[in-house]
């Protein structure tokens, strides 16, 4: 029994050296060790962002849901980043990488061409709003619509109407052949 609690005792002190020792190397790295590891482990969900502030640089994981790349900066603000140029996105460390200037909010790609970016959590609210308007109808739709309808309610009633027509012919015919004939 007392080597059981000696080895629960060893392993529980190398899980907290272990653990101290991750805190410490993310914290001198500022943040790259863990987003480094969320990138990696994501097996290719995700990307890198490396991002110039104004007064230093810092790392985030990126979701990227095929037209965007999504993260949130220092301030928890959600961020989200278009790609226009395929050359921006590149491998290094054997995960994706994009650099990111936060104060020109622009891509820079490895060669060091920027390219301006544009607000595009106000451009989703824009395209949200167009999504959700209701569409307009062209002049000339709309009159071959009417003219379906009418063509439509013209059919029931002449169908209605022959259906009368042959109800009134039946109780006739059915009416001379039961009557007798005078010679």
């Amino acid at each position: 029994m007392n080597i059981i609690n000696d080895l629960l005792l060893y392993m529980a002190s190398g899980v907290i050296i272990l653990g101290f020792l991750v805190f410490l190397l993310n914290f001198i790295t500022k943040g790259f060790f863990m987003n480094f590891l969320k990138v990696r482990g994501s097996q290719g969900k995700k990307v890198m962002i490396s991002i110039q502030s104004a007064t230093d640089r810092y790392y985030r994981a990126s979701n990227f849901d095929g037209e965007k790349f999504s993260f949130k900066n220092r301030t928890g603000e959600k961020c989200l980043l278009n790609n226009t140029d395929p050359r921006a996105v590149y491998s290094s460390m054997g995960v994706y990488w994009i650099d990111y200037n936060e104060v020109t909010k622009s891509i820079v790609t490895p060669e060091g061409k920027s390219y301006p970016g544009i607000d595009l959590q106000k451009m989703d609210s824009l395209l949200d709003r167009a999504i959700q308007k209701p569409a307009e109808l062209d002049k000339r739709l709309t009159i071959m619509l009417i003219l379906s309808i009418v063509m439509i309610i013209l059919v029931v009633g002449l169908g209605f109407i022959l259906f009368q027509n042959y109800q009134i012919l039946t109780q006739i015919l059915a009416k001379i052949g039961s009557a007798t004939v005078i010679k």
